[in-house]
């Protein structure tokens, strides 16, 4: 799990803008996808249980294109 700092809280520490990022994929297979965060709120309990469930994908947000 990765997490930056958003814009306001940069701000407050002396930095302009929070992190920026950019991933470039060179080879993915037909069917790949990208999850960009979660679809709702959910806690951390909630979201171990979905893991050992194997349910967690149901909560993630897919990029379109």
């Amino acid at each position: 799990m990765q997490t930056h700092l958003d814009d306001a809280y940069a701000r407050q520490l002396g930095d302009a803008f929070g992190r920026e990022e950019v991933w470039h994929v060179l080879k993915a297979s037909n069917d790949a996808k990208i999850y960009l965060g979660f679809k709702d709120f959910i806690t951390p309990d909630s979201f171990k249980d979905a893991v050992k469930s194997e349910r967690f994908l149901s909560h993630l947000k897919m990029a379109r294109d």
